[in-house]
């Protein structure tokens, strides 16, 4: 049997999929607005109001900060000197840094949502 103290609980992959969920819907909204017209993105500036806007620099730190933090991960998995002990409490940091930016980034997103 698996250690519980190694598996993700389900409100981790709940966070995880509302971040992807969110994400999803931010970047559809971002490339409709990209492929509009000027009248049509009036209009979506004034159904969404200014925060979505704000958002995008949320979207911006948030996506390079996983982006390092997966960086991280790839060269503990290389490393094959590494203590394994040490690797295991390195890669459970990075999972809590994960957490806490899909918690960031639902949570902002939640805020701006139309």
């Amino acid at each position: 049997m698996a250690d519980a103290s190694i598996m993700p609980m389900a409100s981790e992959y709940s966070d995880r999929i509302d971040f992807y969920e969110s994400r999803a819907e931010f970047l559809q909204y971002r490339r409709e607005f990209k492929e509009s017209n000027r009248a049509d993105q009036i209009a979506l500036q004034r159904r969404f109001g200014p925060k979505l806007y704000q958002f995008e620099l949320t979207h911006k730190a948030v996506e390079k900060k996983l982006r390092d933090l997966r960086k991280q991960k790839k060269a503990l998995y290389d490393d094959k000197v590494i203590d394994s002990m040490v690797r295991w409490r390195r890669l459970q940091a990075i999972a809590e840094a994960e957490e806490k930016l899909f918690d960031e980034y639902n949570r902002r997103f939640a805020e701006v949502k139309p």
